[in-house]
């Protein structure tokens, strides 16, 4: 029998919503206008909470909580204008939709074309049920974050101006900045994307798929499963951690290979020309973890304390 779960969106807390004005460096205009909401959504089962934030200038911020069976909304919203009375006129004109399909809630930023050109924003604070079913945010330009998340089916974060960061674990996680740097404390498959940034922290028991074009990539792999990392533009330093039944191909166009902290025997090197190859064998190699950069140099270090 299927059971249609619908999320109630009740009001838990009163809304608040603050308004100020004050004069500004901002180089577009002297006056800021602000205002603030809290709006507090119950769900009808928070396991099922799925949820997306589609944004275009502001930062994205959401927290997970354990044991909370609500959503905690706080909405930032900045417009600018050459006097008071124009700064609130624009600010009236930045809507957040909220749409909601059953168990999804979603969450669209307008800001009509007219006020562009005096750089308005929306910041998004939520706090969420630590064990959802999915969550994603996407904006143009802003910082994305989310701490404490356990979904089981995805996350999903992308911006085109801003970093990412992420500390949870999901069936799929998958993050991408255009310029920006990615970070992430992550347990699940991962594919990690930067254009023009670093990427750097700790994965967990999952295949991954990690690329940068322009930006140094600095992972541990804990418990790795396979995959590939590639740089076109920047060095790779990767820690192995709890590693058994891997083989390593590491190869760098221009620079220097090492492998470092592996059994006598394990490494074997291949002759070029210009720059270096490795390839390395953990166990029966059952899975493989593929390494390349076109200019910069490799570094693969196995954990021995970890190990034990």
């Amino acid at each position: 029998m299927t059971r249609i779960l619908l999320i109630s969106i009740l009001l838990l807390a009163a809304t608040a919503a603050v308004s100020s004005c004050e004069v500004t460096l901002n180089p577009f205009s002297a006056i800021k206008a602000t205002t603030r909401e809290t709006k507090a959504l119950a769900l009808a089962d928070p396991v099922d909470l799925d949820l997306s934030i589609e944004n275009i200038n502001g930062q994205i911020e959401i927290r997970g909580e354990s044991g909370r069976s609500s959503v905690s909304l706080q909405i930032e919203k900045i417009a600018y204008g050459s006097t008071k009375e124009q700064a609130q006129a624009r600010l009236k004109k930045i809507k957040v939709l909220t749409d909601r399909q059953g168990d999804q809630i979603s969450l669209h930023v307008q800001i009509p074309w007219g006020i562009w050109g005096n750089a308005p924003r929306v910041n998004f604070t939520l706090l969420v049920p630590a064990t959802l079913k999915r969550a994603g945010a996407r904006s143009v330009n802003g910082r994305l974050s989310a701490t404490g998340l356990s979904a089981s089916e995805a996350i999903e974060l992308t911006t085109v101006n801003g970093s990412v960061s992420l500390t949870g674990r999901s069936s799929l996680a998958e993050l991408r900045s255009t310029n920006g740097r990615i970070e992430v404390q992550f347990q699940g498959e991962a594919h990690l994307s930067a254009e023009n940034g670093s990427i750097g922290g700790a994965l967990t028991a999952g295949p991954i798929d990690v690329s940068t074009t322009n930006g140094s990539i600095e992972l541990s792999l804990i418990q790795p499963r396979g995959g590939q990392i590639q740089a076109q533009n920047g060095r790779i330093q990767v820690q192995l951690i709890q590693t058994t039944d891997l083989k390593i191909s590491a190869t760098s166009s221009t620079g220097n290979v090492e492998m470092i902290g592996f059994p006598a025997g394990a490494v074997e090197r291949a002759n070029r020309s210009r720059g270096a190859q490795a390839h390395a064998l953990l166990g029966a190699g059952d899975r493989t973890l593929k390494l390349r950069t076109q200019n910069g140099s490799i570094s693969v270090e196995l954990d021995h304390a970890a190990q034990q």
